[in-house]
């Protein structure tokens, strides 16, 4: 109940009488319940779930809290809500903007007696902070995460090809006890490696190549996000020094994190010690982003990110540089920033890992 006081909370300070929660992460979120139906409505007092016959019964038995209403073919879910609204005269409704479609919202305009105003905000800026649950679950499936990584190492060798390695993990995310897949893995090897979101192909793994990979899971409906650059053979000085640039971008970033300080100045540190080792134009996208229900979400940390890190945040560094037609190199970590700065909630090396 919290969350939904903290929704209630941020109501007040909105200048709104009640929010409409369509999106499913965000109803997740604010229920503790999973659905792919149902609508939560929230005033600055009363809490409603609103969904069909497949959920109801689930929904009385798992949603406290809240008053939880069934919708059906004759009294849909906009038309119960629309009857909230005029019992309780209420005037001002945020809606989630990047959810509700033109067309919706329309058809909510013409049946509300109140003004729809965009407040996806809301909900999203709640969920920047993570409780102790929610870390404790993201923990779970970064720790698949690793144990995966961990058991690449022992397998990656000239020869196999990005696919291959891509195959091996998610068979072997999911074998730990994954729920699912953040993302389809990013494996690439050699030249493609330059590519930050290259898609694996049957290109083969050769001795020179570095190879990045990209990939995490989903425990308990919470995603986890780890990126490794690692070498075939024996890198050359050259390759090294460009790996290191790579890792201590990722570092500086990393202790330029407190309570307070905007996301834009942190990647600012990041973005300006790769300029000055004369890659800042090898580096073209945003430093890092949070985790959580989503595998994107706020805080963003980019040049133009107008977010700001709060204790509880959990937050990617992923600096990289990208050299087309040679090579790329990524090195991503998870960190929960606390009091004073932050903890790295992974374990893996990141040191760079070469093979004889």
């Amino acid at each position: 109940m919290s969350r939904v006081k903290n929704a209630m909370l941020a109501l007040e300070e909105a200048k709104l009488d009640a929010i409409l929660i369509q999106d499913d992460k965000n109803r997740l979120y604010i229920t503790g319940f999973g659905s792919t139906a149902g609508t939560v409505f929230i005033t600055r007092d009363e809490a409603f779930f609103i969904t069909d016959m497949r959920y109801i019964e689930a929904a009385r038995d798992a949603i406290t809290g809240f008053n939880i209403e069934m919708s059906t073919s004759s009294r849909r879910e906009r038309e119960i809500i629309s009857e909230i609204i005029s019992q309780r005269s209420i005037e001002m409704i945020g809606f989630e903007e990047d959810k509700l479609s033109y067309s919706e919202y329309n058809k909510l305009r013409a049946l509300f007696s109140a003004e729809l105003v965009p407040a996806e905000s809301i909900i999203k800026n709640q969920r920047s902070a993570k409780d102790l649950a929610e870390v404790e679950s993201i923990v779970s499936a970064q720790r698949i995460t690793e144990q995966v990584f961990g058991e690449l190492l022992e397998i990656i060798k000239p020869g196999m090809t990005e696919r291959e390695i891509a195959a091996e993990i998610v068979y072997r995310q999911l074998r730990a006890g994954a729920d699912g897949m953040s993302f389809e893995p990013i494996v690439v090897a050699g030249a493609r490696s330059s590519m930050p979101h290259g898609v694996p192909t049957d290109n083969i793994l050769r001795l020179g190549d570095f190879v990045t990979m990209d990939f995490g899971c989903i425990c308990q409906g919470y995603h986890a996000d780890m990126t490794r650059t690692v070498f075939i053979g024996q890198p050359t000085a050259e390759q090294r020094r460009l790996y290191n640039i790579v890792l201590q971008a990722n570092q500086l970033a990393a202790q330029a994190i407190r309570p307070g300080v905007t996301a834009q100045a942190v990647d600012a540190v990041a973005r300006a010690y790769i300029t000055e080792q004369g890659y800042g134009e090898n580096f073209g996208h945003g430093l890092g982003h949070g985790v959580g229900l989503d595998i994107h979400e706020r805080p963003f940390m980019s040049r133009i990110s107008k977010d700001s890190l709060e204790k509880g945040a959990l937050v990617t560094i992923e600096p990289g540089i990208y050299l087309p037609g040679q090579c790329g190199i990524r090195i991503e970590d998870t960190v929960l920033v606390t009091d004073t700065g932050t903890e790295n909630l992974f374990r893996s090396p990141k040191e760079l890992i070469h093979s004889n």
